[in-house]
């Protein structure tokens, strides 16, 4: 529970840089306003925009201050911010995303209370361009100490989620403009090598799914993570003894990530590439059962991942098991990859159960589940595997009135219209 004592003195700026999304602009502004404890300062940036995205922003004053600049890209437009913001605590919300009325005061009181923290963040779901709700959500609780350590492999949460304290930013540096995406990665990996950096378990940003997102530029997408991971890793040693455990993790996870960008884009041939050479590089990914999830999701973007409706299972499966065929039919992998082999079908076999179960495929999700379980008899030990197994004998209509019970639940904890009022 948030103590309100500990706010009084806080004092929190809000950036809010925006090029041409002036459409989304006054329902962002807005949800900063409706916050619980108030920001001290609100600042638009406004990258150069061609729309009336002065005139939304002109509505707002005094209660927001507008700044225009020639257009430099997100990360200039962030800088620009920073360098005048007169807050201890910045929060970055982009023109198109939205807080939970909650957001301030409960990440506030969190850095209020943990001195060493440069940073939190909190979960965050998605909506589309409407503002509707999608399907998946993304939080990771992970303790404030190993925050670095797990953004090596993956980031798990858009800037919208974090509030960061200005002392750190002013230790680690402005946003690396030089990036035109991923450019929030390089941040929190600077912070966190630096600081501790923290989370909360609730869940207080949307972050909107458009056709304008920057990750759907891909050769954007991976000139630039390419360019963090060398910028905090090195560059790919020439030769293969020479790779040490973090730069195996972190260029295994870039290329595994390029390689769902592509199958999103139906381009399989490059994905399944991109994938082996993950495998490859880094043979721990190839006996993870999130990564298999995220391949029997593979042509799913981001907001929509596991959702039922738009899920093409078995033709993810289809590539799915070409990329494994294909990755142990090569005599020359390693033996560390080799001895993984049963181990990958596995979890291949027991996510695609997972997500039969999903689709209310019972009879489709034990075949997966039998075979997962042949592959990998300890499976038996496993209690999602259990579990799962014994409710696709409960029928399709009674787990559907279990799923329908808990989503309620769940939306009823955070209410669509509480993001914007």
């Amino acid at each position: 529970m948030v103590q309100k004592e500990n706010l009084r003195n806080c004092r929190i700026s809000v950036l809010i840089p925006c090029f041409n999304t002036a459409h989304y602009l006054g329902e962002a502004i807005q949800s900063v306003l409706a916050q619980t404890h108030p920001a001290d300062e609100i600042i638009v940036i406004d990258d150069g925009s061609t729309d009336n995205t002065a005139q939304i922003a002109a509505a707002f004053a005094p209660r927001i201050q507008y700044i225009y600049q020639p257009n430099a890209g997100l990360s200039a437009a962030r800088n620009t911010g920073i360098k005048i913001a007169t807050g201890q605590y910045i929060g970055f919300l982009d023109a198109d995303d939205l807080w939970h009325p909650d957001f301030l005061a409960t990440l506030t009181d969190l850095l209020e209370r943990h001195a060493d923290w440069g940073a939190v963040y909190a979960g965050n779901l998605f909506i589309d361009a409407r503002g509707k709700l999608l399907s998946q959500s993304v939080h990771k609780v992970i303790a404030a100490q190993r925050l670095h350590d797990a953004l090596v492999d993956d980031i798990f949460f858009p800037p919208c989620a974090v509030l960061v304290r200005k002392t750190a930013l002013d230790a680690v540096g402005l946003f690396d403009e030089s990036l035109r995406a991923c450019e929030d990665w390089d941040m929190w990996l600077r912070i966190s090598a630096q600081y501790r950096f923290g989370s909360t378990s609730q869940t207080l940003a949307l972050y909107r799914r458009h056709g304008s997102n920057m990750t759907g530029d891909l050769a954007r997408m991976q000139e630039n993570m390419l360019a963090v991971v060398r910028k905090h890793f090195g560059a790919e040693p020439s030769d293969s003894r020479d790779w040490s455990s973090e730069q195996q993790r972190a260029f295994g996870g870039v290329y595994f990530r390029l390689g769902l960008a592509n199958y999103q884009r139906r381009q399989n041939e490059t994905a399944q590439a991109w994938v082996k050479k993950a495998f490859l590089l880094c043979p721990s990914l190839a006996s993870s059962l999130d990564v298999f999830y995220m391949l029997g999701c593979a042509d799913q973007p981001a907001g929509y991942v596991g959702d039922v409706e738009t899920l093409h299972l078995n033709e993810n499966a289809e590539n799915l098991f070409a990329t494994l065929d294909s990755l142990f039919a090569d005599v020359s992998i390693s033996a560390a990859l080799r001895a993984k082999r049963r181990a990958s079908y596995a979890m291949a076999y027991f996510a695609l159960g997972i997500l039969a179960y999903r689709q209310r495929a019972l009879r489709q999700t034990r075949a997966y589940l039998l075979r997962a379980f042949l592959c990998q008899p300890t499976l038996l030990m496993n209690s999602q595997w259990r579990s799962t197994f014994a409710k696709t004998f409960l029928g399709a209509r009674l787990l559907d009135s279990l799923r329908a019970f808990k989503s309620a639940t769940v939306r009823r904890e955070i209410p669509p219209q509480n993001f914007s009022q």
